[in-house]
This record gives C-alpha cells, structure tokens and sequence, in this order.
C-alpha cells in the first residue's frame, strides 16, 4: 500500500462537484491500494477555505436539528466537523518543539514551523505550501510514517517539485500522474 500526503486542494476538490480535479481526487479518496494522510496544518487550511467560502458550500441541512438557531461560527464548525468526517483521510499531529534563535534568544517553536522556516530558504513558496510540505517531511522523518507521493495541485509546488524532490527526498506529484502511475 502507498502512502499518500494530500494537499489541501486535493481535498477540496473531492468535496466540490464542480471542481475540475473532483473526478480524480474521487478516485484517489477511493483507492483500495492508497492510504491517505494529512495533518493538523491540513485541517487548519481547511478550516479556513470552509469559513471564507461558507456560503458556496453545498451542505444538506435537513439533516441538522435546530439549524436556524445556530450561529454562523457553529454552523462553519459544524460543516467543517462533518466534512472531517466524511474524507477518507488519516490525519496525523506532529507533536513536539524545537529550539529556534532570533536576537540571541532562544525560543521554543512547533516542529512544522521550525521545519518550514528552513524550507523556506530553499523555495519560493507561499507560507502554507511551506508548512504543508514540512508536516509532511516531519510526519515522515519524525514519525516514520514512509510517505510515497505528495499529492497536490498547486502550480507553485509542481513547478519547483524536481527542486523539493533534490532537497528533501519527498515525492511531489499531480493527482492525474498518481493515477496514472497507480493505474486508479
């Protein structure tokens, strides 16, 4: 069985219908011979897509008692709760913190920010493609879960991915060439 990181996108792309990525992220959230995995970075953007993008967001709420009493933060909670629920993915937590100097101070900070804050210096990469793959690199090499592909879509990663793939020995790969390669 492969193990799979998936990006953010990938998973918001199998939530979304319309998504032009929906039909293979769908085969990849099905896949027998995948095991999915994310991480707390992963549920925070998440979050974050489901917050801003709340009132596009296909929910059946028939099926929520008392709906029209909740507030608009419990009902982004809810919502984010059940598609957390719904996605076939193992989500993973890094725990741990690290020393980090700044001003000739000594600070403690979470692995994945001390990771990214490393990776950052190779790629030119947004801050949360930064902390994606740290968490990655740190579920593997912290808690030796053998991750095979990063899946994403991101043009940003995909574009610098032989670079990321030089550094740091972590598989960076479309979904559409995962299910080639996979046969899915």
């Amino acid at each position: 069985m492969k193990i799979v990181y998936l990006d953010t996108n990938i998973i918001i792309s199998f939530l979304k219908k319309e998504d032009i990525f929906n039909e293979v992220s769908r085969k990849i959230m099905n896949s027998i011979i995948l095991e999915r995995v994310g991480s707390v970075i992963t549920i925070l953007e998440i979050t974050s897509i489901i917050s801003k993008q709340f009132e596009q967001i296909e929910f059946d709420i028939t099926k929520t008692p008392h709906w029209d009493t909740l507030t608009l933060p419990a009902k982004k909670v809810l919502v984010t709760s059940y598609f957390l629920t719904i996605t076939p993915i193992k989500f993973y937590f890094n725990l741990g913190n690290e020393n980090y100097s700044v001003k000739d101070q000594i600070h403690k900070i979470h692995v994945d920010f001390t990771k990214s804050i490393q990776l950052s210096s190779f790629f030119l990469l947004k801050t949360i493609n930064n902390l994606q793959i740290a968490s990655a690199l740190n579920l593997r090499d912290i808690q030796n879960i053998p991750i095979d592909y990063f899946v994403t879509t991101d043009n940003d990663i995909l574009d610098q991915a032989k670079a990321i793939q030089e550094q740091t020995n972590l598989t960076i790969i479309h979904p559409e060439k995962l299910a080639e390669i996979e046969y899915l």
